[in-house]
């Protein structure tokens, strides 16, 4: 199972459930965000920072709050995304980098098992 969610549209911080509702004890959740830390000062050294926070800003920001949605823009960075995460209920969070793509981290989302 496929289910996109994409930083330009309108959600509430409970965005998170919606994946976890769906995916079966045992099961894998993957998702595909901007490398990047949640701390200004974190991407300092971040090639494209001045332009995604331009971006961010700009459009991502704005277009976020649309229907009281949370405005997390596209620099909400590993350590937000680590917490929502966890608090929608994915019990094991890995945060891969990807060679081929340094752009962006890949997250995987384990789902705990209903066994005791």
């Amino acid at each position: 199972m496929s289910i996109r969610v994409h930083w330009r549209l309108s959600f509430t911080l409970n965005w998170t459930i919606l994946p976890h509702r769906h995916v079966p004890p045992g099961g894998i959740f993957s998702m595909v965000d901007i490398a990047a830390g949640s701390r200004h000062a974190d991407n300092l050294d971040h090639p494209l920072a001045p332009f995604l926070y331009t971006v961010s800003l700009l459009h991502c920001l704005p277009v976020g709050r649309v229907d009281g949605g949370a405005g997390l823009g596209m620099m909400w960075g590993r350590e937000r995304a680590l917490d929502l995460l966890r608090q929608a209920g994915f019990t094991q969070v890995e945060v891969q980098t990807m060679s081929h793509d340094p752009f962006n981290d890949h997250y995987l989302c384990r789902k705990g098992s209903n066994r005791p």
